[in-house]
């Protein structure tokens, strides 16, 4: 068997390998595991064009390459003619892929779909959903005005877009659609973003639930306290951008009464948004508490483990429903409690007393009381630690991936 895993960045060459996002690195290291366990896997990543260049493709080893491309956030088609990119064609022919399983299209295009197909009509094609890209043109199922959106249509899409009457939003699912019947299967981190897409349309037969793997690493012991001290460092890590809701966070702490900043801390861990204004709340509201926040810059995957040493809870803002979180599985796995809203993908994975806590959606108030809470009753650290859910291990993630290929191919 013959594989290819396909994402819409190469995390080790987009930006350098500096920025590294959770769906890219789950398909990348799910490569890696694959050819570990014997079967032939090959990697592909997307990288952002500019419209008016030509698409290149870098060769980063023997069995991954990065395609240079651009594709429309309207449509998701790549400027790409397949048919005309020779080189990348040839790299294709020499594998023989019997399964191409994508884990996003942006940066590669739907119309790759079509192209596989049509060099392979044998072979099949997963696609793992990440996010609401097909479904929702602000891409997060939540409103231009910040407000949770429960289920997409033309009318309310316009409402968000009043530019573009609702019949272009229709075209625009029914286009989506179109591509879409090429995928042999479809898989969903978790049971939340299945059911957004079985309402979408995707019948429920064809969506197969599977929790991301992480690479198998033994758990932190409780971070060792001076006397006095208690479990008030929290840690808030991911990319800074309005949607993660780092700002929600800040000015919870911000809220928090004297008597608990003076026994806490806040550690912060991700690349800055290039958004100006927001980047410029972002500043203003950590200055505000300069003695217990502090911004530590973007890290690597390989300094995770050290960073979360130090750190006591695990703490999200995400104003989005999120899907299916790796920085929640990361927590499990070294044994750090959560603390995030109580919504969508965050909420199926966090429950009240097992994994950690949930706060009230967008709402800094909710959020620091809660904080005030659990600093407030020591005993309750000590509960979580014992609750905490097991992770999926990245070996028995390609296993299961595995079989699912298998029994697809069976299917000839």
């Amino acid at each position: 068997m013959k594989v290819v895993i396909l994402a819409h960045y190469h995390p080790e060459v987009f930006n350098k390998g500096k920025e590294k996002g959770g769906s890219e690195l789950v398909g990348y290291n799910l490569f890696k595991e694959l050819n570990n366990q014997g079967i032939s896997a090959w990697f592909i990543g997307g990288l952002p064009l500019p419209e008016e260049a030509n698409p290149e493709l870098i060769k980063v080893s023997e069995k991954e390459v990065a395609i240079k491309n651009f594709t429309s956030r309207w449509d998701f088609i790549s400027t790409i003619d397949y048919n005309k990119f020779h080189e990348f064609n040839e790299f294709l022919k020499e594998i023989k892929p019997d399964v191409f399983h994508f884990h996003h299209y942006i940066n590669l295009g739907l119309n790759l779909f079509c192209h596989v197909k049509n060099l392979f009509p044998r072979s099949k094609i997963v696609l793992t959903l990440h996010d609401f890209n097909a479904i929702c043109f602000n891409r997060a199922m939540i409103t231009t005005d910040g407000k949770l959106c429960e289920k997409a249509s033309p009318e309310k899409c316009n409402k968000c877009f009043p530019d573009k009457p609702p019949q272009v939003f229709s075209l625009k699912e029914k286009h989506v659609k179109e591509y879409f019947r090429l995928v042999d299967l479809f898989i969903s981190p978790s049971k939340f973003l299945k059911n957004r897409y079985v309402e979408w349309g995707i019948s429920s037969n064809k969506i197969l639930v599977l929790e991301n793997g992480l690479v198998e690493e033994s758990p932190l012991r409780p971070r060792e306290l001076k006397e006095g001290e208690c479990r008030g460092k929290f840690g808030f890590f991911g990319r800074i951008t309005p949607l993660k809701g780092l700002d929600i966070v800040l000015e919870a702490f911000n809220m928090l009464p004297e008597r608990i900043k003076e026994k806490v801390s806040l550690h912060i861990h991700g690349p800055m948004t290039r958004t100006e204004s927001f980047k410029k709340k972002i500043e203003s509201l950590m200055n505000k508490n300069a003695k217990i926040v502090k911004y530590f810059g973007p890290y690597q995957p390989l300094e995770l483990r050290n960073l979360m040493s130090k750190i006591d809870w695990v703490v999200m803002g995400s104003i989005w429903w999120e899907n299916s979180p790796l920085v929640i599985q990361e927590a499990f796995k070294y044994k750090k409690p959560v603390i995030c809203p109580n919504i969508g993908g965050m909420a199926e994975k966090v429950k009240n007393g097992i994994g950690g806590f949930t706060y009230k959606w967008k709402n800094p108030k909710s959020l620091a009381e809660l904080i005030c809470k659990v600093i407030e009753d020591e005993e309750l650290y000590q509960k979580l630690i014992k609750n905490i859910p097991h992770y999926k291990c990245l070996k028995t993630f390609a296993l299961e991936t595995k079989e699912i290929y298998e029994n697809l191919l069976l299917k000839q």
